[in-house]
């Protein structure tokens, strides 16, 4: 390929849609961040609309977990399905000296 080509590569996440890692961490710093107000005595106009937001991330990560994996994310509720872990031996030759013939 010269280096005037482009190069295409697949993506998985949809543009301006942050994925569950991404929202996941913004939702710890959040709340880092309303520890950290609470612990300097911060008013209620600045607490409120934080823990809102709070919500509603932690409402947006559910929701995206349900949709890409299809259950709930919550081990108590009824149609939560545990993750199954699969063996690689019958999708892989066992290791060894190749052998000729």
């Amino acid at each position: 390929m010269s280096r005037h080509e482009e190069t295409v590569y697949r993506t998985t996440k949809k543009v301006g849609e942050p994925s569950i890692a991404e929202m996941k961490s913004q939702a710890s710093r959040l709340k880092q961040d309303l520890d950290q107000f609470k612990g300097r005595g911060a008013g209620a106009a600045l607490i409120q609309p934080l823990q809102e937001r709070i919500r509603d991330l932690e409402a947006a990560i559910a929701h995206a977990q349900v949709a890409k994996g299809g259950a709930s994310p919550d081990p108590d509720a009824p149609d939560y399905q545990r993750p199954v872990a699969r063996t690689t031996s019958n999708r892989f030759p066992p290791r060894g000296k190749p052998t000729r013939v």
